[in-house]
């Protein structure tokens, strides 16, 4: 016999214990030492009472559980005789406290209760099998949970996996800025009409801030609500309205869980799952299992909800760095235009004081353009003009860009870039841009008189760049660091170098555009820095557009007719000074300050082309173009956006208005010569 008990109680997950009639273990299997906390072999002869804190009363027990039948969970009853008896629940001491344990007591002189034994095995079976559905469903859950951060749609996914999987009903109850629900809920259900009941029943009585019980309540306390079956004499007793109970009991819920989703100790919303076709009855381990899920619902809402404040952060910041641009563009603008047309007209009293003005007021212009693009690079929101293009080209207009500041500081440049071999498909301007950053980075960083080599070669398919300086140098652990936004090696107020600690990461962020990548080298403090840079090497001839090397400043009479222009911009000085800078140059020049004046200028006047400011008051600068496109007379006049607005959108909105070409300010003379010389080449002039 205590084989057959052994062999049938052995892979069983509930304790079974053999007795004698004066309660002395004869056999036990694995789970019920495990419980017990002592080995199988150990147990035996030992009187079972002895385990259990309230001994008498089991001895007691034992000897009264004679001519008991049909045993209920957590009642003691015997099986016909008073030598066979069974315990359904038991409460013995573990760990200190108290836990609940179930053990069947057979005595060994009868057979054993095969029939018995196999239900219980059935019942373990099911609940394993139900554990795997509970845990395969937590997991697939969990898993839509963490597919994506627009939650909303995530949460309804989830849903739709609860409906029927572990409920014939599912709402998501979303809490509002001060805790209470404040819109409809999602609601799931296979049969749509009853949504639609649900969400009417909701409409007509809607959660009270005060409720005592459901999802406010949950809510509030942040605790689960269990309701194992729900009756009508219960919904009777809990709403007095005819109606409400009337609408409930067409929804027909039979049981019900209210769990919250909850996180960092902030409780974000309710998942209310209701049975009533299938007539299950949820149990404590659905309530865990539902537990569960809202504490996986709940993380997904906060990090969905930190992601899209950061978003909303940064679009703030990129708005902010928008306007900022704009605004010191706007005055930058007409100092360099004086300055520009100073030394258009030859005036050299002061020379030397407008060199330095100019440089300075060029330096300024880098640092508001670099501060705008590392959130568009950063960001991804760059779009390169790629062409085919000789590298040299490119090395020499960020030396060009960068030579004020090289001969400021007396560097030495030393070029060793061959002319021709080094084809690369690139934006030139944007790439120029991260030469001359790198430039700038090596200029800045070493003594004055020092020396700085650019030199170039190809290596197969990929040709590489090494600006090179003498300068202070990197330590080990910086030539890394050196690329991230706002990093700059510690400085003295002596020997402080200038700059927004954003230059290389705008360097990296190009290049890496281009398909490229670039390395900081230094062999320590002092001994100098080299920056690599490697690219995709292309076959073929290079674009003939865009001349290399220095531009030429146009001079008086330099326009090869006159062109009738209106300049438009509520800056009066900027105006005024861009009129006066394209009269000396040969054109016919009028100004209007504002957009309704212009439309009104440009029906007498008949521009051949009109420079066009965007902020301007009462009605902007696309309005004006939009209109100028419609006027006969004007449709094919050609607009050029001069504007300090210079993002990305600013551009395709120029477009969309019909604008020809857009212009960020401040813009050199050469820009603009170069511009109205393309848009108007020579027999367009105005007739």
């Amino acid at each position: 016999m205590k084989a057959e008990f052994e062999a049938l109680t052995r892979n069983l997950p509930d304790g079974f214990l053999m007795l004698s009639s004066g309660g002395r273990i004869e056999a036990a299997n694995t789970a019920a030492s495990g419980l017990l906390g002592v080995p199988s072999a150990a147990l035996l002869e030992h009187d079972f009472a002895s385990f259990c804190e309230r001994p008498d009363e089991v001895r007691g027990f034992l000897s009264q559980c004679a001519g008991r039948v049909d045993p209920s969970p957590g009642s003691f009853s015997a099986s016909g005789t008073a030598e066979r008896f069974s315990c359904d629940a038991f409460a013995l001491s573990a760990g200190g406290g108290e836990l609940l344990l179930r053990f069947r007591l057979v005595h060994p002189e009868h057979p054993f209760d095969r029939i018995r034994l196999m239900d219980l095995e059935r019942k373990a079976r099911l609940e394993a099998e139900a554990d795997k559905r509970r845990n395969a469903f937590l997991s697939e859950a969990s898993a839509l949970l963490a597919s994506s951060l627009e939650y909303e749609a995530t949460l309804a996914a989830v849903a739709q996996l609860a409906v029927p999987t572990i409920a014939d009903w599912c709402a998501v109850e979303m809490a509002g800025s001060d805790g209470f629900p404040e819109r409809l809920p999602l609601v799931v259900h296979k049969n749509a009409e009853k949504v639609e009941l649900a969400r009417e029943y909701r409409r007509r009585f809607p959660l009270g801030r005060h409720d005592a019980r459901g999802v406010t309540q949950v809510i509030r306390t942040g605790r689960s609500e269990l309701y194992s079956e729900i009756t009508d004499e219960m919904l009777d007793a809990a709403f007095s309205d005819r109606a409400q109970r009337e609408m409930l009991r067409a929804i027909a819920p039979r049981s019900a869980m209210i769990v919250p989703m909850a996180a960092h100790g902030r409780t974000l919303g309710a998942l209310v799952l209701a049975s009533a076709e299938s007539k299950r009855s949820f149990t404590r381990e659905d309530l865990a299992m539902a537990e569960e899920l809202g504490r996986h619902a709940g993380l997904a809402i906060f990090h969905a909800n930190l992601y899209h404040e950061a978003r909303e952060a940064d679009r703030r910041k990129d708005e902010f760095l928008a306007i900022l641009g704009h605004e010191l563009r706007n005055p930058l603008s007409p100092i360099l235009t004086a300055l520009q047309l100073i030394r258009l007209r030859g005036e050299t009293a002061f020379e030397a004081e407008r060199v330095v003005i100019e440089r300075q007021v060029k330096h300024l212009v880098r640092l508001v353009d670099d501060l705008l693009d590392v959130s568009r690079i950063t960001h991804g929101k760059i779009q390169l003009k790629r062409q085919p293009t000789e590298l040299s080209s490119v090395v020499s207009r960020a030396v060009e860009a960068i030579g004020p500041l090289l001969e400021g500081r007396a560097h030495k440049v030393v070029v060793e870039v061959p002319g021709e071999g080094m084809l690369i498909s690139c934006d030139p301007d944007r790439l120029a841009q991260a030469m001359a950053n790198l430039l700038d980075n090596a200029a800045k960083y070493s003594e004055r008189g020092g020396t700085v080599t650019v030199s170039a070669g190809r290596e197969g398919d990929v040709v590489w760049i090494r600006i090179r300086d003498g300068g202070i140098g990197l330590p080990a652990e910086a030539l890394e660091r050196v690329f991230e936004p706002f990093s700059q090696e510690a400085r003295t107020i002596e020997r402080s170098h200038g700059g927004l600690g954003i230059g290389l990461t705008i360097v990296r962020g190009i290049i890496e555009l281009h398909g490229g990548t670039v390395l900081a080298k230094s062999e320590g403090v002092g001994q100098g820095s080299e920056f690599e840079v490697r690219l995709p090497a292309q076959g073929g001839a290079p674009a003939t557009s865009g001349a290399s090397g220095a531009p030429r400043s146009p001079r008086a009479g330099s326009a090869v007719a006159p062109r009738r222009l209106l300049v438009v911009d509520d800056n009066a000085d900027a105006a005024n000074l861009l009129t006066d800078m394209l009269a000396e140059l040969g054109f016919e020049v009028k100004v209007a300050l504002d957009g309704i004046s212009a439309l009104a200028t440009a029906q007498a006047y008949r521009p051949d082309a009109v420079l066009l400011d965007i902020g301007l008051p009462v009605m902007d600068g696309y309005e004006v173009a939009s209109c100028m496109r419609r006027v006969e007379g004007l449709s094919s006049v050609k607009l050029i956006a001069v504007t300090g607005w210079g993002q990305e959108t600013d551009r395709r909105r120029s477009v969309e208005a019909g604008f020809d070409e857009h212009l960020v300010k401040p813009v050199e003379l050469e820009q603009i010569c170069e511009v109205i010389k393309r848009l108007l080449p020579v027999g367009a002039g105005h007739q």
